[in-house]
């Protein structure tokens, strides 16, 4: 994915991580499939990735056009559980190779 922005799994308010722990890989099952191998494929346009310690859900710009529906879930868990969204930490390569899927 080289344009969109990332959800950052952090509680704003008490600056602790986003509790479930596995809320990004909940969200991005929305656009997941199951490949031959049985195991479980995410979209590029929704892709939980891990770094250190802290989850980060990226989220492709062209998911709004493909699934809007599903963006606008996106985008309403993100106001209502307070994440940041970082539009520059996935912008173009800018950052990418310290986001590693999850």
């Amino acid at each position: 994915m080289k344009k969109g922005f990332v959800l950052i799994g952090v509680d704003e308010a008490r600056e602790e991580p986003f509790r479930p722990r596995n809320w990004a890989e909940r969200i991005a099952g929305n656009l997941a499939h199951y490949g031959q191998d049985r195991r479980l494929r995410f979209s590029d346009k929704l892709l939980p990735v891990m770094v250190g310690n802290r989850k980060y859900l990226k989220v492709g710009l062209s998911l709004n056009e493909t699934h809007p529906e599903v963006y606008n879930e996106v985008m309403q868990f993100a106001r209502l559980n307070e994440l940041t969204v970082d539009l520059h930490k996935n912008s173009a390569n800018d950052g990418e190779e310290d986001l590693k899927q999850a």
